[in-house]
């Protein structure tokens, strides 16, 4: 609860200050219960966090197909999947899709519009089973 107060001043001969007094606080606290010993907790194993492995280097595709309207990466880091990478057509008429891929050695196709394609920007072929050839590319 607050009071009010007030102060009135008095002409008087002026007087050293004194240091102030410390007084006891009005509150009194307990004191803090002993600290009990901490139990260490298991940790199921399967939620131990693991070192997480740095993720693949990032290769993008690159095609120039202006007149094409759907453009896939296709090749044996996909499993020849034809649905899975799908290239985002630009305003330059170049289609491009970054996809990260461990090291190692792939062959790949460009699906344009049904059509198997090789990169024409590389020169990296082999033959392939089906008489025609895959362009090779060479991660890492």
């Amino acid at each position: 609860m607050a009071t009010k107060s007030t102060l009135s001043i008095k002409k008087t001969t002026p007087v050293k200050a004194k240091a102030p007094v410390k007084t006891a606080p009005s509150v009194k606290t307990k004191a803090p219960a002993p600290a009990k010993a901490p139990v260490p907790a298991k940790a199921p194993a399967k939620t131990q966090a693991k070192a997480k492995k740095p993720a693949p280097p990032s290769t993008t595709f690159s095609l120039y197909a202006p007149d094409a309207h759907e453009v896939y990466v296709i090749g044996d880091f996909n499993n020849w999947r034809p649905d899975d990478l799908k290239a985002k057509k630009y305003k330059d008429g170049t289609w491009r899709k970054s996809v990260q891929i461990k090291p190692g050695t792939y062959h790949y196709l460009f699906l344009v519009d049904g059509q198997w394609w090789t990169d024409p920007a590389n020169p990296n072929r082999l033959q392939n089973p089906f008489g025609s050839e895959n362009s090779v590319l060479t991660v890492g």
